[in-house]
């Protein structure tokens, strides 16, 4: 019965891939760490360049899975500012630097991450359509044209990138999943494991899990005795869908069992590598 249960889980997951394919779209663009379209009258501060959209054949309704990689350096406080955001936005043209609403064309998408004031006569920085950049998962409005990205911070004269390895990855993905038993206006306020898709995996699978707050959430994995064998997530994550690529090439096959801890709420799933 368990060997049939995992044949079927396989065929699905082989036809779930045929039916989805989301490969088409897979690319890392450099980020400059002195680029922004926050406010800022700092030098040597420049305008963040926009992606467009059209030329990676991305277009409005398709959802991105968006991940920032690597970091840039802050001055005496190191390596410490590895928040990335970005905007959608309908004009490739920014405002000058001195005005608050510097994306004249910025479309809402995702949930609105609120920055803090300059460094520089305090002055207010947030634009309302922008969404913070970790690993997220985002739906392309229909008139967007262009993705602005940018540090979130507001003091550029002394980011550098010594390693060049600050830069976002792009990818056409798939939905997030819904429970089909759960209003979505229920799930967005609750906290939400969901369960690993591919499911079986070989080695690569995604585990996702929402936040209706700002948590300290903590993801461990642990085989069928019980033994840890992995720390999959640990620290404190902004409210929204959360997105984690797991990589199980380091383990052998079998079943294991996924837990989240995020305030008080607990959950755990089971998952399947076959290799």
């Amino acid at each position: 019965m368990k060997i049939k249960r995992l044949m079927i889980g396989v065929v699905i997951s082989i036809l779930f891939y045929q039916f989805n394919s989301f490969a088409q779209v897979d690319t890392t663009i450099s980020i400059d760490p002195t680029a922004a379209y926050l406010r800022t009258n700092d030098d040597p501060c420049l305008d963040a360049i926009p992606i467009e959209l059209s030329t990676l054949s991305i277009s409005g309704g398709d959802y991105l899975r968006l991940a920032q990689l690597g970091d840039f350096n802050n001055g005496p406080g190191g390596d410490i500012y590895k928040r990335m955001i970005g905007v959608f936005s309908s004009n490739d043209s920014l405002l000058e630097s001195s005005l608050l609403h510097r994306i004249p064309g910025a479309i809402d998408a995702g949930e609105d991450f609120v920055t803090s004031p300059t460094y520089v006569g305090n002055l207010p920085t947030d634009i309302p359509e922008d969404f913070w950049i970790d690993t997220v998962i985002v739906q392309v409005p229909d008139s967007a044209l262009f993705l602005f990205v940018s540090t979130h911070d507001s003091w550029y004269w002394d980011n550098s990138d010594p390693d060049s390895d600050f830069a976002v990855n792009i990818k056409i993905t798939s939905p997030p999943i819904k429970i089909s038993d759960k209003s979505e206006s229920n799930i967005l306020n609750n906290y939400q494991l969901y369960q690993n898709y591919p499911n079986p995996f070989n080695p690569i699978t995604h585990v996702s899990y929402r936040l209706p707050r700002t948590s300290n959430v903590k993801i461990e994995i642990f085989n069928i005795l019980g033994q840890r064998v992995l720390i999959l997530e640990d620290g404190r994550k902004l409210a929204g869908y959360h997105l984690i690529d797991f990589d199980g090439s380091q383990l052998a096959s079998g079943i294991y069992l996924y837990r989240i801890q995020a305030g008080n709420y607990v959950d755990i799933k089971e998952m399947v590598l076959m290799k």
